[in-house]
């Protein structure tokens, strides 16, 4: 079954390789302030709540069994996403 576009229904997609091609609204400042908050908290959390607990499986010798050692590779990578990407996935997505 062949359907034929018109040429309205073709400029309704959008493409994300191609600049221009979704008309982006961007958000009025009060709104913006908030997701900014909002996002920068959770980078905030996610950095501080796993840097604790990377502290308390490294600084406590009862906590230094294998599994607990193989448990702490999740809060550093964590960590890492929290300190190299949530900040720029947050300027991207409120921007």
């Amino acid at each position: 079954m062949v359907t034929n576009f018109s040429q309205a229904e073709a400029v309704e997609l959008c493409y994300e390789n191609v600049d221009g091609s979704c008309i982006k609204t961007p958000y009025s400042p009060g709104p913006r302030a908030i997701l900014y908050a909002a996002f920068g908290f959770g980078a905030v959390l996610a950095v501080f709540g796993n840097l604790l607990v990377l502290i308390a499986i490294l600084h406590f010798r009862q906590l230094h069994t294998p599994t607990n050692l193989l448990i702490a590779s999740l809060p550093c990578a964590d960590f890492l996403v929290g300190v190299t990407v949530m900040p720029f996935s947050t300027v991207k997505s409120v921007e």
